[in-house]
């Protein structure tokens, strides 16, 4: 594999989208910090459980995807999003990605919350896609808390259960102030859905009550 790596990085310029290091694909140590649960939060109540911080090999990850075209990031993401899901409802759920722009996904190619959905869902799950904008809202990146709930508030609707699964998890790549999934409760609530919670890759430290600490769902 090093010799593989070694000639990816001359090649092609590759590298782990984790950590940097010149390789093929995600590295075995930026793997294990996303293999499973680390963080859990409880904003109002939403029981919220993230793989890793935002600040360090998740950031660099969710970049990856949204940005730099790392599709891998997503598929290296979901055994660890799966067992994120076992600690919020059991198998049997919808999968409700939080909704891109449209003109992010044109830009991208593709829904970076779709693909870490599909990635996540284990036997019996189903992805939804019934979230959706009902108005543009701005960039969160430099928002501060109380922006940020007011630039998301009232920003979706969502469509009724169906014949399907009635209760939702809310699939998203950030966690920072929570605003976008508590969005996201109250559309699918209004709905007519059950939501269990979210799961997210990253939960950055504005969040994080302790420093590198995992919360229960009582935390805050």
């Amino acid at each position: 594999m090093r010799t593989i790596d070694a000639l990816a990085d001359l090649l092609l310029g590759a590298s782990c989208p984790g950590c940097g290091r010149a390789r093929w694909g995600t590295c075995s140590s930026c793997r294990r910090e996303v293999s499973s649960p680390q963080l859990q939060l409880s904003p109002e109540g939403l029981h919220v459980v993230g793989l890793c911080a935002y600040e360090g090999v998740g950031g660099a990850m969710v970049r990856a995807l949204k940005d730099g075209g790392a599709w891998s990031v997503a598929k290296v993401c979901g055994p660890g999003l799966g067992r994120a899901l076992d600690l919020v409802a059991p198998a049997g759920v919808a999968l409700v990605p939080a909704p891109s722009l449209p003109a992010s996904v044109r830009r991208r190619g593709f829904d970076h919350s779709a693909a870490l959905a599909r990635a996540a869902a284990r036997p019996g799950d189903r992805v939804v896609a019934a979230l959706h904008r009902s108005r543009r809202v701005a960039d969160q990146a430099g928002l501060d808390h109380e922006d940020r709930l007011v630039n998301q508030h009232a920003s979706m609707l969502a469509d009724p259960p169906g014949s399907g699964p009635a209760t939702a998890v809310v699939v998203d790549d950030i966690c920072t102030t929570a605003a976008t999934v508590l969005e996201a409760r109250r559309a699918l609530r209004r709905a007519g859905w059950k939501v269990a919670g979210a799961v997210v890759v990253a939960i950055t430290e504005k969040r994080i009550p302790v420093r590198g600490s995992t919360r229960g769902p009582g935390a805050k």
